[in-house]
Order: C-alpha cells, then sequence, then structure tokens
C-alpha cells in the first residue's frame, strides 16, 4: 500500500481521470466496485443526499459517468478483472491517495506522482 498526493507542485490535480492511463498501461479491467459514503444528486427541485453503500459498474460504464467530473471524489474505488480486486485506489479527504495493488503498480504510481507527506 502506498499514499500519494492529490495535487502535484504546480497544484495539478491527481484523480481517477488522470490514472486511466496508467490504469490501462497494467491492467484489463472489467470492473469497477465504488464505495462512496456520500454524494448529492441532482433532482426536479434542486440536490438531494444520496447514499451509495457499494456499486458495480463495467469498465466503460464508470469512464462514461466519471468523464464530466472535474473533482476528487472521496471513496474506495476497486479494479477488478475476473471477478478479482487487481488494485484499489481510496481518495481520502481530497488530500491523498491510498493506493493498494501489485507491488510494480504501487511503485509505479509513487515514481510518477510522488509519496504523500502530511505537512
Amino acid at each position: 500500500m502506498v499514499k500519494i498526493p492529490q495535487h502535484g507542485f504546480d497544484r495539478a490535480l491527481f484523480d481517477i481521470p488522470v490514472f486511466f492511463k496508467d490504469i490501462d498501461e497494467h491492467f484489463h479491467v472489467e470492473e469497477w466496485e465504488i464505495e462512496i459514503p456520500w454524494c448529492l444528486k441532482k433532482t426536479p427541485n434542486g440536490f438531494e443526499d444520496c447514499e451509495f453503500k457499494l456499486s458495480l459498474l463495467t469498465d466503460s460504464e464508470f469512464r462514461k459517468a466519471y468523464a464530466n467530473v472535474y473533482q476528487t471524489i472521496d471513496g474506495s474505488f476497486s479494479l477488478k478483472s475476473s471477478g478479482s480486486v487487481i488494485a484499489t485506489l481510496h481518495a481520502f479527504d481530497s488530500t491523498f491517495w491510498e493506493i493498494s495493488s501489485n507491488p510494480n503498480f504501487e511503485q509505479y504510481l509513487t515514481e510518477k506522482y510522488g509519496e504523500f507527506h502530511p505537512a
């Protein structure tokens, strides 16, 4: 498990869409298992709270759903292939990512994005 920052030195956002290329270079993802503790949904009357306990989306469904998201969503995002979790990206408080996967992928992300060090 490694921790990487959610922002680079130039304040660039390191988020799921940024990781798609890295993920594609290392894995064949079939599904995403998503756990988001809370969210807002748009309704005809404005925004309402909604809760996601656990959602399972195909890779293409997840990418389509995330295509218009321009901020970090705190929660846990597990990449699955052949029914098994191959990596988990957990966003904490819009501050850092905790990533669990194979050692090669963890090292790759740490080298590319740096290690998170609390201020």
